[in-house]
């Protein structure tokens, strides 16, 4: 007989929940700052910037599952688009390195990031505010 499967979140899950200055390779955009929130439900979740054109572009990860040791596969979403985002953190959880998809399409491109806070924000994305354009007169 086969043990249930735990509902407790890896120890390591929390350490990820962190903000990172990000690299994210595409056909415009390389740069950018990454967040994983460890939420209520004992997972990761996030927000993530970066510019193009001289805009900001911010976009979401979700469902968040783990996909081995310190490894985490999440849904992103944006203006652009959705697709998949795998990641793996370093044994101190200074950095990452991920790759991320487009849906329905197969090319990979890299993701990924230094530290630059750890254990910003307990209380997940909902904290996470889009920028809005400023108002002309």
């Amino acid at each position: 007989m086969r043990d249930a499967p735990s509902r407790r979140s890896p120890d390591w899950l929390a350490r990820g929940a962190s903000t990172y200055r990000s690299e994210i390779e595409s056909t415009d955009a390389r740069s950018g700052v990454t967040t994983f929130f460890h939420d209520h439900a004992r997972s990761l979740t996030g927000a993530y910037s970066f510019t193009v054109n001289g805009g900001i572009v911010v976009g979401r990860l979700s469902r968040c599952r783990v996909a081995g040791e310190r490894e985490v596969r999440c849904r992103w979403r944006d203006r652009y688009g959705a697709g998949t985002l795998c990641v793996g953190f370093s044994s101190d959880f200074s950095s990452f390195e991920g790759r991320w998809t487009r849906e329905g399409e197969a090319d990979e491109y890299a993701w990924n990031g230094q530290l630059v806070e750890a254990n910003p924000c307990a209380t997940g994305p909902r904290a996470f505010v889009e920028p809005r354009e400023p108002a002309t007169h």
